[in-house]
């Protein structure tokens, strides 16, 4: 094999873990550090990230483990859907990709070993969900409620106690700062469930979308973002809070048009201006943020001649 092609497929598998949604997702990390610190009286910085890398470095692969093992078991329903590029397109194959999760999932364990005993369960517990929300027989990405479940559980909550952990010990007020960003992160994730009701129809996945109608989704999704507003200001996250009254207007609409374009501008409104308010706290996510934007719109735009990532999706610009 070529050297330029290797570097390429290598290239392929790096994006293979989607670093756009990485990068999102990430949120939730410094969030609970950053809520952690502020609970003691400290304020986050760029200086401060050699103390997070660890616990952050374990985040971000427990999350590639489930988007890979989420794109391997949904081929059919994402080239319905027109997303996750890679795997439908038959650029990176479904044997490549299940090679790089078992390497993922061994390096974590192996991590697991050396860890805590706090970050341990918390690694068992992302590795779990990561699978299981993908892969038969359990596969909750299909079963309503469990779907919503199984998100909220593996990005929020996982992810805001391994931010918490690393400048603050467990201790049941975690748990209230936490809460509002877990029901965010379900009102956001409802919406997200909009554009692929068709696909995952399609393919038999009865998921909350599936079972319960757009109408009923993009109600409840606006709720929840009303008790995240809510339980916000109780619990004095004002990141939270914020986040919750720029976007409420944009929920609002989805509820009263429950498309897949109104669904995906206020699902992805939603995830990015808390995105930035968190950056303000904690700069290096920024830098990762744009990072992860420049690389991934030159590589898509070279490899199959879209824009992308952007707030409207992707669109084709020029042949591949």
């Amino acid at each position: 094999m070529k050297l330029s092609s290797l570097g390429s497929r290598l290239v392929d598998l790096v994006f293979l873990v989607r670093p756009p949604l990485l990068c999102a997702s990430s949120t939730f990390f410094f969030i609970g550090a950053v809520s952690a610190r502020l609970v003691s009286g400290r304020a986050f910085s760029f200086a401060l990230m050699p103390e997070a890398l660890p616990n952050f470095l374990i985040y971000v692969l427990g999350i590639a483990v489930a988007f890979i093992v989420n794109q391997v078991f949904d081929v059919e329903s994402d080239t319905i859907n027109r997303k996750a590029y890679l795997l439908p397109s038959g650029i990176v194959s479904r044997r490549a990709a299940a090679a790089l999760l078992v390497a993922i999932c061994a390096a974590l364990l192996i991590i697991s070993a050396l860890a805590g005993a706090s970050v341990r369960y918390l690694i068992w517990v992302g590795l779990v969900l990561g699978l299981a929300y993908s892969m038969p027989p359990l596969r909750l990405k299909a079963r309503p409620v469990l779907d919503l479940v199984a998100n909220v559980a593996g990005f929020a909550v996982v992810g805001f106690a391994l931010g918490w952990l690393v400048y603050e010990p467990y201790r049941p007020e975690m748990w209230s700062h936490m809460l509002p960003y877990a029901l965010a992160m379900s009102g956001i994730f409802l919406n997200t469930c909009i554009p692929d009701e068709e696909g995952d129809r399609s393919v038999g996945d009865r998921t909350s979308c599936v079972a319960l109608g757009k109408d009923t989704v993009a109600g409840v999704a606006l709720v929840f973002l009303g008790l995240s507003g809510l339980t916000g200001v109780l619990a004095g996250e004002t990141l939270c809070v914020l986040a919750v009254a720029a976007s409420l207007p944009a929920f609002i609409g989805v509820a009263l048009d429950p498309s897949s374009r109104t669904s995906v501008v206020a699902s992805q409104f939603a995830a990015r201006f808390l995105l930035v308010l968190v950056c303000f706290q904690a700069p290096v996510l920024a830098i990762l943020a744009v990072l992860a934007y420049l690389v991934s719109r030159a590589y898509y735009a070279r490899r199959f001649g879209i824009a992308y990532p952007k707030v409207t999706g992707a669109e084709k610009t020029t042949p591949s």
